[in-house]
């Protein structure tokens, strides 16, 4: 389970290189998560909001299962998000839409900053490349 969580943090790096190749850093201005309304997106969203309850029931009971669990159906989200863009052109991370492309990668940026918090939490140290 910790190769496959390292996995997506690596796909969510190489997905941030390829914008930053093409369209060059990602700007604020792009950002509009309205433009986020496939099912897949608003399952994702949904999910992290959970992340606070999450957070407080491991905290409770003095257990970090909660996380991991937490962490590896996130991953197993973002696995089956991405997944889509590969049958539907309109879905992928990045495409011909700069607002939509920036807006999808402010979405993984947030996924990135949970993974990598909760594997320090954990003790597990990232890669950028496997």
């Amino acid at each position: 389970t910790g190769p496959y969580v390292l996995y997506n943090l690596v796909r969510i790096r190489s997905i941030f290189r390829n914008f930053t190749d093409k369209y060059g850093k990602l700007k604020k201005e792009n950002i509009d998560f309205k433009l986020l309304n496939h099912d897949k997106e608003k399952e994702i969203v949904m999910y992290i909001l959970c992340l606070e309850k999450i957070i407080e029931s491991s905290i409770k009971i003095n257990e970090s299962y909660c996380l991991t669990e937490y962490l590896i159906k996130l991953c197993k989200k973002l696995s089956s998000y991405y997944s889509v863009g590969k049958v539907e052109d309109n879905m992928k991370v990045i495409n011909e839409d700069i607002k939509l492309s920036s807006t999808r990668l402010a979405l993984l940026n947030i996924i990135e900053r949970i993974i990598v918090d909760i594997l320090d939490v954990l003790g597990i140290k990232t890669v950028d490349y496997m």
